[in-house]
C-alpha cells in the first residue's frame, strides 16, 4: 500500500445500520494514533463478489464482516457456513489474485476469542467446568451449534459436517440423545481444546449436551448438582438461540456457571438483559459484545501490529448502544 495513502478498512452487513463496529473501531484507533478510515456498507448478497474483488483492487487493508454479511462471504470464499466460527476478518491480496478468494487472508476471531475470556474468567475462579451446554435454536444444524468444520464426523444421515441434529427440544434430562449428537460434541472439544487444552482438555464427548434451545435456571442448577463444588458448568448461546426465550426464564446466573453469548445482537431489550444478569448474578456472563470487544483489538493487532486494550472498544460500544 502507498505509504501516503490512509489505509481504509470496510464493515460491511446487510443491514449494517445500527451496527457499533465502526464507531468502536475509530475510537480506538484515535485511542492509540493510527491514521484510518473505516467505512460502514451496506452489502447486499448478490453483490457480494464484485464488492470484495473491488475494495482488494482499491487496496482496502481489511473487511470486517458483520454476522449479517457472513452467508455471502462464506459462500463467495466456498467455506462452509459455521456461525459459531464462521470467517469475520479478510486482508484482501494485492495484484492480480485478487480475484480469487483462496489468496484472501482470512480469520475466525470470534471464535479465537471467547475461549480466551472463558480462560482468563477461569484463571481466578475457585472452579474447573466439566460440564458443557451448547444451546441452539429449533432449527439448529451441527455447523450453528459447534466451532467444527466439514467433516468433523459422520452423522446419521450419512452426510458428513452438514447433517441435521437429532436432539430432544424438550425432555432433555439426562445424557444427550442420539448418536448423531455426538458430531457436535466432538467438533467442539477438538476446536476448544486445540485453542486451550488446559481448559478444556479434560472434557469428553459425553460431558458436552446439544440444546435446541436456551436452558432455564433450573435446568443449570439441577447439572450443577450433579458435580462436585469445584466444577463448573459453561453454557454457549449460539448465534441462533432463541433470544425471547432466554430473555424471559434467565433472571440470573447460577454459581459456577459460565454463559457465553455468540448472538452479536445489538437490540437494546438484548443489551439490557445482559447487564441486568451480569450485575445480578453470581455466575459469569460474557457478552456478545465483550467478544466483539476482544475481536476488534485482535483486529487492530493484525492490521497494525498495534495494541488497543479490549476495554476501550468495550467502552465505545456501550457508548453507541446507549444512545
Amino acid at each position: 500500500m502507498d505509504a501516503t495513502t490512509e489505509p481504509i478498512v470496510a464493515v460491511v452487513g446487510y443491514p449494517i445500520a445500527g451496527n457499533p463496529t465502526q464507531f468502536a473501531l475509530e475510537t480506538g484507533l484515535e485511542a492509540a494514533g493510527i491514521d484510518c478510515r473505516i467505512f460502514s456498507i451496506n452489502l447486499s448478497p448478490d453483490s457480494t463478489a464484485d464488492a470484495l474483488i473491488g475494495m482488494a483492487a482499491m487496496n482496502f487493508a481489511g473487511v470486517w464482516v458483520a454476522r449479517s454479511s457472513m452467508a455471502p462471504v462464506q459462500k463467495w470464499l466456498a467455506e462452509d457456513l459455521d456461525q459459531a466460527s464462521s470467517v469475520d476478518f479478510l486482508i484482501p491480496p494485492c495484484g492480480k489474485s485478487a480475484k480469487q478468494p483462496r489468496d484472501w487472508k482470512t480469520f475466525k476471531l470470534k471464535a479465537e476469542a471467547w475461549p480466551k475470556l472463558v480462560a482468563t474468567h477461569l484463571a481466578v475462579s475457585d472452579y474447573s467446568l466439566k460440564k458443557v451446554i451448547l444451546a441452539g435454536g429449533p432449527n439448529s444444524r451441527i455447523q450453528v451449534l459447534s466451532t467444527g468444520k466439514k467433516g468433523s464426523g459422520k452423522q446419521e444421515t450419512g452426510q458428513e459436517g452438514n447433517a441435521e441434529v437429532a436432539v430432544n427440544e424438550t425432555a432433555i434430562e439426562g445424557k444427550p440423545g442420539s448418536s448423531a449428537s455426538l458430531g457436535i460434541q466432538a467438533a467442539f472439544l477438538k476446536e476448544c481444546q486445540a485453542q486451550l487444552g488446559k481448559v478444556f482438555g479434560e472434557l469428553t464427548e459425553s460431558d458436552v449436551e446439544p440444546f435446541r434451545r436456551p436452558p432455564t435456571h433450573a435446568e443449570i442448577t439441577n447439572r450443577l448438582n450433579e458435580l462436585a463444588d469445584d466444577e463448573g458448568v459453561l453454557v454457549v448461546l449460539g448465534p441462533d438461540a432463541d433470544r425471547t426465550a432466554w430473555n424471559a426464564s434467565m433472571n440470573s446466573i447460577p454459581r459456577r456457571t459460565v454463559v457465553v453469548d455468540l448472538n452479536g445482537a445489538w437490540e437494546p431489550m438484548d443489551v439490557a438483559h445482559a447487564e441486568h444478569l451480569k450485575a445480578s448474578s453470581d455466575g459469569h456472563l460474557i457478552r456478545s459484545l465483550d467478544i466483539h470487544a476482544q475481536c476488534l483489538s485482535s483486529l487492530v493487532k493484525q492490521l497494525f501490529e498495534s495494541t488497543v486494550a479490549a476495554e476501550v472498544f468495550q467502552e465505545a460500544i456501550d457508548e453507541y448502544l446507549a444512545v
